[in-house]
């Protein structure tokens, strides 16, 4: 049974998503060490936390925050997608950004396309020797794949009365998408979808993604889905 939603909320993943390329792991490919240090982390050999710290430590020392804003002025965004975020706008969708990489060149790509959207994400600091990463939504209880814990982001800015929606293609979208009643995904995060008979619509660009909420919207087909409900209560409980 649909019910009308007076909260609807979307959150949406940056590397990948609606940029065309992931520009964290393009940016952070000049390291020596950093197919190794990729392929730890998909084994589960390194935490997030590890995988980061080792990336920026191993970061050519004349690189700034001023060179990782300059070098991500070169990626471009999912054509679709400043037209989505007025499809938000006029329809009074809440638009977040979660994101498991860093502000400093998410802001910086997100201006640079006149975009002012509401951020999650880990932060990149200059420390005069080298990049320090820092982990200011990091959760002790989550086991994600996601430094910044994008379920507990998705969990705080919701209630029960909240529909939720999750955007996203990576391993770091897993645990906030598998709380969320409406998922669109693509790549890694299709694939987990599949794996754990996560209900979900495949995408290509943002035209998918506002045609079919379009369409929802039109039709009032939107409902909760119960084993979001579930987790989501159940998270509450651990946090």
């Amino acid at each position: 049974m649909s019910i009308i939603f007076d909260d609807i909320k979307v959150f949406c993943d940056f590397d990948g998503t609606i940029t065309l390329q992931d520009v964290g792991n393009e940016l952070f490919k000049e390291v020596e060490n950093f197919e190794v240090l990729n392929k730890l982390f998909i084994e589960e050999k390194l935490t997030i936390y590890e995988y980061w710290h080792k990336l920026c430590s191993q970061l050519p020392k004349s690189t700034s925050i001023e060179i990782i804003k300059k070098q991500s002025r070169n990626f471009e965004i999912d054509p679709y997608f400043k037209n989505f975020v007025e499809f938000c706008k006029k329809n009074n969708l809440q638009l977040f950004v979660v994101s498991d990489g860093f502000d400093v060149y998410i802001n910086e790509i997100l201006a640079m396309n006149g975009i002012k959207l509401p951020v999650c994400s880990n932060k990149l600091l200059d420390t005069k020797t080298h990049l320090e990463p820092e982990f200011t939504n990091a959760s002790e209880s989550c086991k994600c794949y996601s430094a910044n814990c994008k379920r507990n982001f998705v969990l705080n800015k919701s209630d029960e009365n909240t529909l939720k929606i999750y955007i996203g293609d990576g391993y770091s979208d897993f645990c906030g998408a598998s709380h969320c009643d409406l998922i669109f995904a693509k790549k890694y995060l299709a694939a987990y979808c599949n794996e754990n008979s996560l209900p979900h619509y495949n995408f290509k660009s943002f035209f998918d993604v506002k045609r079919i909420l379009e369409k929802k919207i039109n039709d009032n087909n939107f409902k909760k889905r119960n084993r979001a409900t579930v987790d989501s209560n159940n998270a509450y409980k651990f946090e």
